[in-house]
């Protein structure tokens, strides 16, 4: 939602910049890329981008392959981290320093299929042809996993 906001404004102040809102291209590398998958599948990012490139990564397994992408899923997730940090309720999270929240994570780190900003998982909105209809450039470095060979 924050990176909708951010192309909204885009959409509104980027011709007092000397920008056309008619020609935005999002891109995204790694986890970008998977953003970018993401933009593409909202609907509510309809508009709000006309082109968009997605290098190294991207947000295309069935869920099958990703069943913690699934809202219920998810929110058992984020019911477990909340307890990690030290919080049974909501307002005990949101009583949390901000501090608290940063380092090494351990909160929901992925993308969640839920019926406001992805009603449907990228893959689903792609096999059906019910993405953001813009072109799409994608592509993968060359060795880019050789480091992950040793592991």
């Amino acid at each position: 939602m924050d990176q909708m906001a951010a192309l909204e404004w885009i959409q509104k102040d980027i011709a007092a910049f000397g920008g056309d809102p008619e020609n935005v291209t999002i891109a995204g590398q790694s986890s970008g890329s998977m953003s970018v998958s993401m933009l593409m599948a909202s609907p509510l990012a309809k508009g709000l981008f006309q082109h968009a490139i997605g290098e190294s990564g991207g947000l295309f397994e069935p869920l099958q392959l990703a069943p913690k992408f699934l809202l219920p899923n998810a929110e058992r997730g984020g019911e477990k981290y909340a307890v990690s940090l030290g919080a049974t309720s909501l307002q005990e999270l949101r009583g949390l320093p901000a501090a608290k929240f940063t380092g090494d994570g351990g909160g929901i780190v992925h993308a969640v299929i839920e019926p406001y900003v992805l009603p449907v998982s990228p893959y689903e909105a792609f096999a059906a042809g019910q993405q953001n209809d813009v072109p799409l450039l994608i592509g993968s470095y060359a060795d880019e996993a050789r480091a992950l060979t040793a592991m």
